[in-house]
């Protein structure tokens, strides 16, 4: 839910431009809906995003936003599962991921 995210988020002192929870709109992964307003009020266009994400609701939600997907590999799913999803691109670890 966004208030925890939000919690989380101050309490670690990370300053991030937004959050959309699992609460936040009426529908959740694996709709884009989430996605596409967290692009929308960062001003970012689906073709200059990409979707990283450790389950198959964060790829389909990418797939079907129009972004690119990355499959974590080291997540929550197996990479059986993340690859039978058909991700643009594969990670094993998180390195390489910073800007």
């Amino acid at each position: 839910p966004e208030r925890f995210a939000r919690r989380i988020l101050e309490h670690l002192d990370l300053r991030v431009d937004t959050v959309v929870g699992g609460d936040t709109l009426p529908e959740r992964k694996p709709s884009p809906a989430p996605l596409l307003e967290a692009l929308r009020r960062l001003g970012v266009a689906p073709g200059d995003a990409a979707m990283l994400g450790d389950g198959v609701q964060d790829l389909r939600a990418g797939k079907a936003a129009g972004v690119r997907t990355i499959a974590a590999l080291w997540g929550f799913r197996s990479e059986a599962e993340l690859r039978a999803e058909g991700a643009d691109e594969y990670r094993l670890t998180p390195s390489g991921l910073e800007p």
